[in-house]
């Protein structure tokens, strides 16, 4: 609509026109009367009167007399000022326009309101002219009806052209609908209906509500449908065009007026309206009372139009469910993610397109991988939309590469999409004969790192072995584990040296944080109702978006009875189904992750020496400790509790070994200064590094203190040229003495 046809603009001349009148008849106020004068200037007001055989000069004339009669000296100067009855005319106008779905106030609004007011002499002359104001509101309808009723067909196809696309036209490009009859039937039976015969198709994003939608237009082309679907045309509705260009008030209401009334007049059309939701508040500019919800109400009740939408749960759940009165317009039918076996005879019913536009081949088994490997570490994604992402991922791949002699996509190339899509590395998507090699050395690896704790590095390593088989449960990590032992013996270092030897990422989360309640949300997000619990990822707490960063990690749980009793129960969930769940409903996976819990519980009960001769520990002291902490529930969800022991003479050697030899290759790399030492000084470093209550821990800190501090002042403040560097031990093998050559 041009700004010349704006209904503010013909308001406009209307007042201006009652003004001059008032003005004309020397009258000090502006009536209602003066109003009815102005208001048959306008062109639909003269088409109603016409209706009643009446022509507006007479009305006028009348108008005219009663108001000279009736007229009153005024100030020249001051304007004429609205009476309370004109007024009044104009609130009811205003409400009467909001009522009929139209918040642009409209000539038509003021004439019938003029016929409310029965007290006045505008009234009394209308009725004299035998014109009453239902017959006038049924006239309005039918000049309405006969405006859309004008378009001619080629008219009424270049607007469905303008807004829609027509999907029986498009249906040969469109995929195959299989495994969908019973969501089919349950749209056809509802589309059968004589009222409230629209759908709206329910489900999460990828699970092919869409395709039941070009389904049904493809069936319809093959006459495979019901006869009173035969016939039908499938237009889904271009949001986008429908609001491009609507800059004055009106435009978008009479856009959508006419195609509305297309739809309704011609009966063989069927809408479809994809991502349902958008259409509350559409159009509205700032206010919800004339959206495009709002506009389509009354015909969504009269049956004479009918439509299929689709949204997912979570869209449906926020905009639509609080307007019962479109929810009631619409049958829902909930549209479920397929199983593995029918998402699989999805793929291969729709591969042919993909294998032409990619010019290559799928292999049968690689198309059931794709299916099932995406099922289960594709996480966040739904079947089939997940698989045909491979699918066709793995396709642009080889044409990008332009790899010529790749004629096939097969296994290993599905396995490469998938490992990069979820960040999950290749050797644990399936078996491989030559990465059990990589396996069978983990053990060695860590073994050379971590000393005298060869039980928790066995218990870690059949984990992995069992992962990489393709033993392990779908639904659980891979493992879960309890360190139970004093500090300093190792169980951290052991984690560490198992995430660096199976390049996995550590995510260490200090549970002494974690004590008090509201901290949990650090872990899971905000509950509903705090600030940040509808920020999406922000929203959704650390432990979950890391686990959806690096899904393939070891989760560490440092001193794990500091933490609240809450955040034991999130483990629960972690340890029992491999997934957690956050307070805004966003989940992550953790069944590609090793969950470690470490406890120092019973350690210092352990310290104490038995009753009686010999220097026995007390090995069951951890254990009470650990049973009366963990509920039984919890115990009973871990693959294992590994008691670390408390360190000998020989672990502790080859741990004062290993920190030397991690300090010469230091020294060697940053200052090229060569460092050995000799069998007293591991000795002495041994027993001054060792602490019954604190483990290895203090033996950083005498190399620090006794070996670090004194080399780093001789690098920086010495004159002489440093080539080695030997450690000793003192005379009275109490210290360790650095000397330089």
């Amino acid at each position: 609509m041009s700004k010349k046809t704006d209904p503010q603009d013909r308001i406009n001349k209307i007042i201006s026109a009652a003004t001059q009148a008032a003005n004309r008849t020397s009258s000090s106020y502006v009536t209602v009367e003066h109003l009815l004068y102005g208001l048959l200037d306008d062109a639909e007001i003269v088409k109603i009167v016409d209706h009643f055989h009446v022509k507006p000069d007479h009305i006028k004339d009348l108008l005219n007399e009663y108001l000279m009669m009736n007229r009153s000296e005024s100030n020249p100067i001051m304007p004429p000022h609205k009476t309370l009855t004109l007024e009044r005319t104009f609130n009811r106008a205003f409400t009467q326009s909001i009522f009929s779905g139209r918040k642009v106030l409209e000539p038509r609004d003021l004439f019938i309101s003029i016929m409310s007011e029965k007290n006045t002499p505008a009234y009394g002359i209308l009725n004299a002219f035998d014109i009453d104001k239902d017959n006038v509101v049924d006239k309005f309808k039918e000049l309405e009806s006969q405006k859309f009723d004008k378009l001619n067909e080629q008219k009424q196809i270049e607007l469905l052209k303008q807004f829609c696309i027509n999907l029986n036209v498009e249906a040969q490009e469109m995929n195959e609908l299989i495994g969908r009859d019973y969501e089919l039937f349950e749209v056809t039976q509802t589309l059968a209906r004589r009222k409230k015969n629209n759908v709206m198709l329910l489900g999460d994003a990828g699970v092919g509500k869409t395709a039941i939608v070009e389904g049904l237009a493809k069936f319809i082309n093959e006459e495979q449908v019901p006869k009173m679907l035969l016939g039908k045309t499938v237009w889904q509705l271009n949001m986008s065009a429908l609001l491009a260009g609507t800059r004055y008030r009106g435009d978008f209401e009479e856009r959508l007026q006419e195609l509305i009334a297309v739809i309704s007049n011609r009966q063989d059309i069927i809408l479809f309206i994809d991502e349902m939701h958008s259409i509350m508040g559409a159009g509205s500019a700032g206010s919800g009372s004339n959206d495009m919800a709002n506009l389509i109400k009354p015909v969504l009740e009269s049956g004479k139009v009918k439509i299929i939408g689709a949204t997912t749960w979570d869209e449906y759940r926020k905009h639509i469910e609080k307007d019962t009165a479109i929810m009631r317009r619409f049958n829902t039918v909930e549209v479920e993610e397929p199983d593995v076996e029918t998402a699989k005879s999805i793929v291969k019913g729709n591969i042919a397109p993909y294998e032409l536009h990619h010019n290559i081949v799928y292999e049968p088994r690689a198309v059931d991988a794709v299916v099932e490997l995406s099922k289960d570490h594709i996480h966040g994604r739904k079947l089939p939309d997940s698989a045909f992402d491979i699918i066709d991922r793995a396709g642009a791949r080889i044409k990008v590469e332009e790899d010529t002699a790749h004629t096939s996509i097969n296994m290993e190339d599905v396995k490469f999409e998938i490992s990069k899509m979820s960040n999950i590395p290749i050797e644990l998507l399936g078996t491989k004969q030559e990465e059990q090699k990589t396996t069978v050395d983990l053990e060695l690896a860590i073994g050379k790192k971590v000393f005298g704790q060869a039980q928790a590095i066995t218990a870690l390593a059949d984990s992995v072995y069992i992962a990489q088989s393709g033993l392990k449960e779908l639904t659980k990590p891979i493992g879960c584990y309890l360190f139970s032992g004093p500090t300093g013996v190792g169980k951290t270092e052991t984690c560490i040296q198992l995430a660096e030897s199976l390049g996995m990422k550590l995510l260490r989360y200090d549970m002494s944080e974690y004590q008090e309640r509201h901290s949990v949300s650090r872990l899971i997000g905000a509950p509903p109702g705090y600030m940040g619990y509808d920020e999406g990822g922000a929203g959704s707490g650390e432990l979950i978006n890391k686990l959806k960063e690096t899904p393939n990690a070891v989760l560490l749980f440092d001193e794990v009875e500091k933490a609240h009793p809450d955040v034991l129960n999130i483990l629960l969930q972690i340890m029992d189904n491999g997934i957690v769940t956050g307070s805004n409903g966003q989940t992550a996976s953790a069944r590609n992750a090793i969950v470690i819990l470490t406890s120092n519980l019973g350690a210092a009960d352990a310290e104490k020496r038995a009753i009686g001769f010999g220097q026995e520990y007390k090995d069951d002291a951890q254990q009470d400790a650990v049973k009366k902490h963990f509920a039984p529930e919890f115990r009973n969800r871990l693959d294992s509790v590994i008691f670390f022991k408390k360190l000998d003479e020989d672990v502790v050697k080859n741990i004062a070994k290993k920190l030397m030899r991690e300090l010469s290759a230091t020294v060697l790399s940053v200052q090229n200064i060569d460092l050995d030492w000799n069998g007293e000084a591991i000795d002495l470093l041994a027993k001054l590094g060792f602490s019954a209550t604190m483990g290895a821990r203090p033996m950083k800190r005498v190399i620090n203190e006794q070996i670090k501090k004194p080399l780093a002042r001789e690098v920086l403040f010495s004159k002489n040229n440093i080539q080695s560097v030997h450690i000793i031990a003192s005379d009275d093998n109490k210290t360790i003495k650095v000397k330089f050559r």
